[in-house]
């Protein structure tokens, strides 16, 4: 996983992105396993994932065509160990 240590964000700043990200991938999440995805879902999905992976944080052992909840869930878990990180540095 790669955490960014370079960010020099002050704490606060990172814990509000991550509980941001974390939020959107909550609702993101819960939607896709309640109801399929309209196809323009689908279409920034799929534009998106090569501007996500250039930033580090899609999930090394994913391929680009992973599927969005196995994605997710790895992300969450992602955001959570960088809010734990961001924690213990307060």
């Amino acid at each position: 996983m790669h955490v960014h240590p370079e960010l020099t964000l002050p704490n606060q700043q990172h814990v509000a992105i991550i509980l941001h990200a974390q939020w959107l991938a909550n609702i993101l999440l819960t939607f896709i396993q309640t109801s399929p995805l309209p196809p323009e879902v689908t279409a920034h999905d799929r534009t998106f994932r090569h501007l996500m992976m250039a930033t580090g944080f899609w999930p090394s052992n994913l391929d680009i065509n992973g599927d969005l909840n196995q994605l997710l869930v790895i992300l969450l878990d992602t955001y959570n160990a960088l809010l734990e990180r961001t924690s213990l540095n307060n």
